[in-house]
C-alpha cells in the first residue's frame, strides 16, 4: 500500500512539475517561454517575413505601444516587458480587460495570456524579469476596447546568454 501511495505522489509531482516551473508573478524565476516551447517549429518564413515588415495589423482599437524591450534590442538574461494601451485619438474608450491576449508565435501559437494575467491592467502589460531561452522570439498582443474595436501587434525579442554566472 505504501509503495502505491509513493508511486501516485511521484506521478503527481512529475505531472505538476511543468506548471510549477513557470513561477508566480512575483517570482524571480518567472519562465515566460519554456525551452520546450522555444524548440517547437517556427511559423513559416513567409509569415515571419510579413510580421517583420508589418509589425501590426491596422485597426480602430486601442494603440499598443511597446516601450520595452526596445525594437531590435538584444536582451541579456531576464527580459522586462512594458507594453502600454492607449485609446485612439483621445477617445478615452476603455480597454476590455478580458479581451487582452498574448501569444508566442510558432508554427502552432502558444497562448501566454494565463501566465501573464497578473501583469495585465487597463493601462497595459508590465512584466519584470521574465526568463526566455536564447534566440529570437516573436509575440503577438491583441486588445479590444469596450466598443469592440480590436488591435493586434507583433514584435520580436532577441535574447542572448549572459556571460556572467553566479
Amino acid at each position: 500500500m505504501l509503495n502505491r501511495i509513493s508511486y501516485l505522489l511521484a506521478v503527481t509531482f512529475v505531472l505538476l512539475l511543468p506548471a510549477l516551473s513557470f513561477g508566480g508573478p512575483d517570482s524571480d524565476d518567472f519562465m515566460l517561454v519554456s525551452e520546450h516551447e522555444a524548440a517547437m517549429p517556427d511559423a513559416s518564413k513567409d509569415e515571419l517575413q510579413k510580421m517583420a515588415t508589418r509589425g501590426y495589423e491596422p485597426s480602430e482599437g486601442p494603440e499598443i505601444i511597446i516601450v520595452s524591450p526596445a525594437p531590435g534590442e538584444a536582451v541579456e538574461g531576464k527580459v522586462s516587458f512594458d507594453i502600454q494601451f492607449k485609446a485612439k485619438d483621445g477617445e478615452g474608450t476603455e480597454v476590455k480587460l478580458a479581451s487582452v491576449k498574448v501569444e508566442y508565435i510558432k508554427y502552432m501559437d502558444v497562448d501566454l495570456t494565463d501566465r501573464m494575467k497578473d501583469h495585465i491592467t487597463q493601462q497595459g502589460i508590465d512584466v519584470k524579469n521574465a526568463k526566455l531561452p536564447e534566440g529570437t522570439h516573436w509575440f503577438r498582443v491583441s486588445v479590444c476596447d469596450v466598443s469592440g474595436k480590436t488591435t493586434k501587434k507583433e514584435f520580436a525579442v532577441g535574447v542572448k546568454v549572459s556571460m556572467i554566472t553566479m
